[in-house]
């Protein structure tokens, strides 16, 4: 993970992208570490910014990021690995009949489907209207069923985004709870399948 990020830092002072590297450390929940960070980025960013989530066992080319960042879409993500004795990757959909974006061949509609969130671009405007879907006002009566403050840091109230839901007898994780609540509000799901 480190000796992917590093090279991107390096790449990015040359193609002038600022890059803001944020850690959640100590935290033994997953959901906890996303909702931290999304809040974070959600109180601190504007319209335009995006919202990269890599997790740390995933490696990745120092291009990677910005070829995301370069297709300006609201939400892509990359098919990286799962944690698995055999290869497979965090990404359903499809693959008879895949839905291939029609100005750029290596993106796949993933909307019916799902990408995890190992290597996921999230643009602001997108994120907050997720917020909105799913957790509604924070001054709303029910908003502390949504809500909740970080022991941390007090004053940030974070949103339940990052959750997990069941659906036929199965758990989702919150990688997939996450690209159908984006789809509800009339998104698209997008993978990049060039980026390994």
């Amino acid at each position: 993970y480190m000796q992917s990020l590093i090279p991107a830092f390096g790449l990015s002072g040359r193609l002038g992208v600022q890059i803001i590297w944020a850690n959640v450390a100590g935290s033994a929940l997953l959901l906890e570490a996303r909702n931290v960070q999304a809040a974070k980025f959600l109180a601190a960013g504007k319209p335009g910014d995006k919202l990269l989530l890599i997790d740390d066992d995933v490696s990745f080319g120092p291009a990677a990021p910005f070829r995301l960042m370069a297709y300006d879409l609201p939400f892509i993500g990359a098919a990286a690995p799962q944690r698995s004795d055999k290869v497979t990757f965090c990404t359903r959909f499809d693959v008879t009949n895949p839905k291939f974006h029609p100005d750029y061949a290596a993106l796949v509609d993933v909307s019916e489907g799902m990408v995890g969130t190992g290597f996921l671009l999230i643009e602001y405007s997108a994120l907050q209207k997720i917020v909105d879907y799913r957790c509604g006002p924070r001054d709303a009566p029910n908003a502390g069923d949504f809500y909740y403050r970080d022991p941390k840091a007090p004053e940030l109230l974070i949103p339940r985004l990052f959750h997990t839901d069941c659906k036929d007898f199965a758990l989702t994780g919150e990688d997939a709870a996450l690209c159908h609540d984006w789809v509800k509000c009339g998104g698209q799901v997008w993978i990049d399948t060039a980026i390994e």
